[in-house]
């Protein structure tokens, strides 16, 4: 059953170099069917179902192989940039924690090109998302409401609780047998009708 997987592989790899993507996918999926746990076969898979136009069904190939190896740095990449590709909004999530994983050492050349696109991306969705942070802290600031004010009565403003203590004081503090004198007092100097007289 190997060696009729390894004849397989080869043959897609003989149709891909013709241009055939299509038939190197059909010949790759039938050799996947005796491999089903290889991860770097269905990453091809996923890569000619991409180059053919297909990037919801490459990203369907992605994930069965993200079930098999959830860290996989090459499966995680591809699927950051075919979410990019296809405008998802998860797909600067998708780019940083696919770099969080990159290995150590140096990578192979095929995948600089797409470490670079992440980082930028990465960079692009950090700005943007801490400019909205300082704009929503700095909104409520704009939006306060204004500060209310008492409503006048019978066309009098109301004391200000300045002048209603200062009245207070000016009649030598609590006045016990009327209460409401020194108001009255207050509201007198403040408006223009007549002086009010407490019964």
């Amino acid at each position: 059953m190997k060696s009729n997987s390894r004849s397989l592989i080869e043959e897609a790899d003989a149709a891909t170099a013709a241009g055939n993507l299509r038939h190197a996918e059909e010949l790759l999926l039938k050799a996947s069917e005796a491999a089903s746990d290889d991860v770097f076969l269905l990453l091809r898979i996923a890569a000619l179902q991409r180059a053919t136009g297909r990037p919801e069904v490459a990203l369907a190939t992605v994930h069965r192989a993200l079930t098999l190896a959830p860290l996989d740095f090459t499966a995680l990449l591809l699927r950051a940039s075919l979410l990019d590709a296809m405008k998802q909004d998860e797909a600067a999530e998708a780019w940083s924690h696919a770099l969080a994983q990159r290995p150590d050492g140096d990578l192979p050349q095929h995948l600089h090109s797409v470490v670079k696109l992440g980082e930028e991306r990465v960079r692009q969705w950090t700005a943007e998302r801490e400019a909205t942070m300082v704009a929503a802290m700095a909104s409520p600031a704009r939006t306060a409401a204004p500060r209310a004010v008492r409503p006048a009565v019978d066309g009098v403003n109301p004391p200000s609780p300045r002048a209603w203590y200062g009245a207070r004081n000016q009649s030598g503090g609590n006045n016990h047998s009327n209460p409401g004198g020194n108001l009255v007092a207050v509201i007198n100097r403040r408006s223009r009708c007549p002086p009010m007289k407490m019964k």
